[in-house]
This record gives structure tokens, sequence and C-alpha cells, in this order.
């Protein structure tokens, strides 16, 4: 897509674009979440298998004729070594690739439990490969998502000012502006806004945590993910 000729169009309809993007995530959210719970189904506890159950049986099945997100998708390629330093978790693409090959969202996927183990692992192994250099994952539109898999029925706001000291203690230099609350279904989901310093530009992160504890395989030995 080559834009409008004016910039408040084009800053426009990119708003309107993700907006799709979270709104089509927050729906595949639940209907999974509805299907396996009605179906008396569960889900591993393990990072990937979900993030691979959600991709093939929910976005990509569920057609919006706007994205196609594909997993474990190659990134941060070096030419001394020929291979890549890091995968994104969902790379979501439209047909704006086609013309330009950067311009695509990342959404990280991260387990989150209430203990502290996986909030590090929230911060460390996601947040900080947006914005500490050097940068693992681009963020083209300076704006990509952090979804939190809720495994366990916790408290997601206590939870949530933990991963935020977390933050504040790993990320200091970064932050701009820490997580705020912009809207929620208790029960189903919380989201998040944060910004940080990256290079000269402001980095915009929409943190979504939904709740899959009531699907979750609790027999299952949960996988270092």
């Amino acid at each position: 897509m080559s834009g409008f000729q004016n910039p408040d169009l084009n800053l426009i309809y990119a708003d309107d674009v993700y907006e799709k993007l979270i709104t089509h995530l927050l729906f595949c959210c639940e209907k999974m979440v509805l299907d396996y719970h009605g179906q008396h189904k569960f889900v591993e506890n393990n990072e990937n298998k979900m993030r691979n159950r959600l991709l093939e049986e929910y976005l990509n099945a569920i057609t919006i004729g706007v994205f196609y997100f594909q997993a474990e998708a190659p990134e941060n390629y070096d030419h001394n070594t020929a291979a890549h330093s890091r995968r994104i978790d969902i790379k979501v693409i439209s047909s704006n690739i086609f013309s330009n090959s950067k311009d695509y969202y990342t959404i990280e996927c991260k387990r989150v439990d209430g203990q502290k183990t996986l909030n590090e692992k929230y911060i460390e192994e996601g947040v900080a490969r947006f914005v500490v250099p050097p940068i693992g994952y681009p963020s083209y539109h300076q704006r990509n998502i952090m979804l939190g898999f809720v495994v366990s029925n916790i408290d997601i706001q206590t939870n949530t000012d933990q991963i935020k000291g977390i933050q504040s203690a790993i990320l200091r230099t970064y932050i701009n502006s820490d997580l705020t609350l912009l809207r929620s279904d208790p029960g189903k989901y919380f989201i998040y806004l944060s910004s940080y310093r990256v290079n000269a530009d402001i980095l915009n992160l929409h943190h979504i945590f939904y709740d899959f504890s009531s699907i979750i395989h609790e027999c299952r030995i949960a996988e270092n993910f």
C-alpha cells in the first residue's frame, strides 16, 4: 500500500489497523477459552504449544482479511554467521510487506503464573528484547504487543504491580512511562500500555494479560518456556 498523500490519514489508517489487530487477538483468545472449556479440553502449560494452538486454530483460522500470523519467524540475520539470532513468537503480516519487508507487527508471548520466575522472564526475555541494544525484536511502527498467557488463577492487577517493580529495576534507563491500565474485562483480560526510549524514538508496548487458567492442564509439568 502506497498510503495516502495526507500524512494524517496515514496515521488514522495505521491506528485503525492496529486496533483491528488487538480486537482480533482478544476475540481469538476468548473463543479459544470458551471452546476448550465447553468441549472439556485442556491446553498444555507450555508457551510454545499455547501459542501454536492459538495461532493455528484461531488467529489464522478465523480470517478477517487483514493479517496473516506466522510463528517462530527468524529475525536479526547475521551476515558473518549466516544465522538468525532471534525468532519472533508471532509475526503479524499484512499485504504491506510486499512493498516493505520491514512493515509488520510483533507479538511476544510469555506465560504468567504470579511467581517471580515467570515475571522476570516476562521482562528479561520479553520486554527487554524490544528496548535493550542490540535490539532483538524490531518495531517498524514503534508499537508492538506483549501477550501474557495467564496460566494460574491469580489477581492479574496485583501481579502486574510485581512486574512493574521488576521492570523498574532492570529497564530503569529505558522507561518513558510505566504500565498503565487502559481497559479490562475482569475474569478475561487486562490491557496495559507502556512506553520506552529506544535510541531517538519512543516505543509503545501493549501488554495483554489474558486469563487461560480455566483450560490449563494442571497435571502436566510446565516446560521451561
